[in-house]
């Protein structure tokens, strides 16, 4: 995809997260099959069955990870793990990723040592390209 059009579908997933998180929600799998683009160019979130509350994690409602686009802290739930919109962050980080990149980033659980670039995959603005990095950062 080109820049500009992964610019306005990261606008518009973070207005959809944005929204998740001032109702005191995270969403915990976004996701490109949590995703429909229509034909004016709009995304549509369509899975919610991992929206939790942002609040302690409750192992009675567990959050399955989606490797590639879960983050990190997805993989390790505790019950005094907090749930919050920096693992939507992450997500919306890994979506811009792979629509920049053209491949997914390896799954969060396997990064230990992932060196982080868009190049040579794609060529990016560096403005665009320190957002996502700073998306998927640790």
């Amino acid at each position: 995809m080109s820049e500009a059009d992964v610019r306005q579908i990261g606008i518009q997933l973070c207005q959809i997260a944005d929204n998740f998180h001032r109702q005191r929600l995270v969403h915990n799998g976004l996701e490109p099959n949590s995703l429909v683009i229509d034909s004016q160019g709009r995304v549509k979130l369509i899975r919610f069955d991992r929206v939790r509350p942002a609040r302690r994690y409750n192992p009675l409602t567990p959050i399955y990870p989606t490797d590639f686009y879960s983050a990190p802290e997805i993989y390790r739930l505790t019950e005094s793990t907090v749930l919050d919109k920096r693992s939507d962050i992450y997500s919306v980080g890994a979506i811009l990723y792979l629509l920049l990149a053209g491949e997914p980033l390896p799954p969060a659980h396997q990064m230990h040592g992932f060196k982080y670039e868009f190049y040579p995959k794609a060529v990016v603005s560096p403005a665009l390209e320190r957002i996502v990095m700073r998306a998927i950062s640790p």
